[in-house]
């Protein structure tokens, strides 16, 4: 009898040319959490009529069948562009100078309902290689503490299982984002008194499911609009952000993670922007370090008809293109 070890198992992704149509290798890899996965599971149809006997349930039929999953790490600039773009779906990018360094910006798709690019994610569990196709990032998390590492983690839906071809992971140094490299704006101005942060955008995607004699979904499908919240502790200096909170006025809220050097002046860089945001609470009776009082403030992201968007993430790496 032979077992696997969690160690062993990878999961990594390549984005699909066609969409839904499962790519036979990836091209990414990437370095998770070890509760990272996906699953592909089956829903009974459960058969609740009386048919003359009450000695044991009858046994339901085969329903829907669905890929779910979720994938969590370090946040890192090298790694983080793939589901970026599928979280939000539009993307432009530019070579800084003639170096090796690349400018990236994601934001909101706004043309059509499968806008958003599909991938395959391919796992090995050390007994087999799965892809998963037609996957779909339908919501991502950030976050960040004083003294550790900035996190991502990001929900996933799909169309289907298969069995993968063996492949060999090709896995990069870590290179996470850390809390000494991470500062926050807010209304353009540094804000030098946030402690631990978070955030999400959930896109609100759906697996959509119609009679094409399949129990997979039919496509995965984004048509309403992006739900953007997070927090994050404000030590207490003023009233200032308060009374912003008490007259539910809107502002820029950015947070900027810069790494290590790429080549001269160029950096490693992940730099999200929300352009309509409004405090929801702010209660003024917590205790931070050293028994300071800090706001826990909590927020969410709206669109600014001024800047005609709700957020956009700017990312700089060596990927050339998306």
């Amino acid at each position: 009898m032979a077992f696997y070890g969690k160690d062993i198992s990878d999961i990594s992704l390549a984005k699909e040319t066609t969409r839904g149509t499962a790519e036979t290798s990836p091209t990414k890899y990437l370095k998770v959490s070890r509760d990272s996965a996906l699953q592909y599971d089956l829903v009974h149809v459960p058969n609740e009529l009386i048919q003359g006997q009450k000695l044991g349930e009858w046994a339901p039929e085969a329903g829907r069948k669905a890929v779910t999953g979720n994938i969590s790490g370090d946040l890192e600039a090298q790694t983080c562009g793939e589901l970026l773009y599928s979280l939000l779906g539009k993307y432009s990018g530019t070579q800084m100078s003639t170096s090796t360094a690349y400018q990236h910006t994601f934001s909101v798709a706004t043309n059509g309902t499968n806008s958003n690019p599909s991938y395959t994610i391919f796992t090995d569990r050390g007994y087999a290689h799965y892809r998963y196709n037609g996957c779909v990032v339908k919501k991502m998390t950030f976050s960040g503490s004083k003294d550790g590492r900035a996190n991502f983690a990001a929900e996933i839906l799909g169309r289907s299982e298969a069995t993968a071809t063996t492949y060999t992971p090709t896995i990069a140094a870590s290179d996470p984002m850390m809390f000494h490299q991470a500062s926050v704006e807010i209304a353009t101005v540094a804000n030098t008194s946030v402690g631990n942060w978070s955030f999400s955008i959930d896109n609100q995607a759906e697996a959509l499911y119609l009679l094409d004699a399949s129990q997979d979904a039919s496509d995965i499908v984004i048509v309403k609009k992006p739900i953007i919240e997070g927090s994050f502790d404000l030590l207490f200096e003023d009233t200032a952000q308060r009374d912003i909170f008490l007259a539910s006025t809107s502002q820029k809220l950015e947070f900027i993670l810069t790494g290590d050097t790429i080549t001269g002046t160029n950096k490693y860089l992940f730099h999200p922007t929300f352009y309509g945001v409004k405090w929801i609470a702010m209660p003024w009776d917590g205790e931070g370090d050293a028994g300071l009082q800090q706001f826990s403030a909590a927020f969410k992201g709206f669109y600014s008809v001024s800047d005609t968007k709700a957020v956009d993430i700017l990312v700089q790496n060596q990927t050339t293109t998306y």
